[in-house]
């Protein structure tokens, strides 16, 4: 077919069709550039809605985690969402890591130095809470961040690196009770089992003061003294020979096995004691009930005698009623018969 013939193109954007071959001497270099132009745009169009389709899939997996965090109670800071790179998940895993640690480590509360604080108590809550502190120096000013002003200028005035068991010493010294080494293991030896006082109270008490003699004689093996104390000092007879037999059957007892053994055996005279008082309490209740009964009677019988003393008394008023009635009667017949 001869060029004249071919049918002329109505706009220049029909000469360039996509996915077809033309030929170069038919279609023009404006043409081809908004060919491209189009072709790149659509691109870039196609482009974007995949993008915006990815962030919305990201965006329902982050609600979907988030609602399998409250469902399961778990902390968001801790967890890491598994859509990272592997680089981004250990660093993540490393920070939650550490971020877990320090929600779990042990809560310390200032030390002031008052009477109603105790000592004692404080510097083992210390030495739980900086046990997972490796170097000296941190937890020494760990230790230092937690006291008051008084304590605190104490510690200031000792040695220039001082160790933490220097200053819990200096910190018992100082605002603990101060007392000599031999009032104090009088103290102890002297310490009995009161009679309305719980093995709980006495053994606690017990190991108060054992604290207190620990400061002036350290080597002191305080469990076998509590052990021997609680034997001897118990208020029940049968508490102290049962608790002395199961001593001497074991040697290696500890202090805390014996205690939960008299805490047993409290327990169980505790529960005789309720079932004896419910028995007498139930034979006072039937004697009570008895005299109640009983007086119940006498009012009945009092009543009953009272019922028929008035029906006596009734009944004699009535006959003399009816004498006086027939009386005169019969006079007033008599008067009217002899008239």
């Amino acid at each position: 077919m001869a060029e004249k013939d071919v049918p002329p193109l109505e706009s220049p954007d029909e000469k360039f069709v996509l996915g077809q071959e033309t030929n170069p001497g038919d279609v023009k270099p404006k043409d081809i550039r908004k060919a491209m132009i189009d072709d790149l745009a659509k691109e870039l169009e196609d482009e974007e809605k995949v993008e915006v389709q990815e962030k919305l899939r990201m965006i329902k997996l982050e609600r979907e985690l988030t609602s399998l965090q409250e469902k399961y109670n778990i902390n968001p800071d801790t967890t890491v969402p598994n859509t990272r790179t592997k680089e981004h998940q250990e660093t993540s895993q490393v920070n939650s890591t550490e971020t877990k640690l320090l929600y779990n480590k042990p809560k310390l509360q200032k030390f002031f130095g008052k009477t109603d604080e105790d000592v004692y108590d404080w510097c083992e809550d210390a030495k739980i809470a900086t046990k997972s502190i490796n170097k000296n120096d941190e937890k020494i000013d760990d230790i230092i961040y937690h006291l008051g002003p008084n304590p605190r200028r104490e510690i200031r005035y000792l040695s220039n690196n001082p160790s933490p068991e220097d200053i819990y010493r200096t910190l018992k010294r100082v605002f603990g009770i101060v007392e000599s080494p031999h009032k104090s293991m009088t103290e102890f030896y002297t310490r009995k089992q009161n009679h309305n006082e719980t093995i709980s109270q006495y053994t606690q008490s017990l190991m108060k003061l054992m604290d207190i003699v620990k400061q002036s004689h350290e080597h002191l093996e305080g469990d076998k003294l509590l052990k021997e104390q609680l034997i001897v000092g118990a208020y029940e007879p049968k508490l102290r020979w049962e608790l002395q037999r199961i001593s001497d059957l074991n040697n290696n007892i500890t202090f805390h096995q014996l205690r939960e053994i008299a805490f047993k055996f409290e327990l169980n005279e505790n529960e005789q004691r309720k079932v004896s008082s419910s028995a007498v309490s139930s034979r006072d209740n039937d004697s009570s009930l008895q005299i109640t009964l009983q007086k119940i009677l006498d009012k009945q019988e009092k009543i009953e005698k009272e019922i028929n003393h008035l029906k006596r008394n009734n009944n004699d008023n009535s006959e003399n009623n009816s004498n006086n009635f027939n009386n005169n009667g019969y006079q007033r017949n008599y008067h009217n018969f002899r008239g």
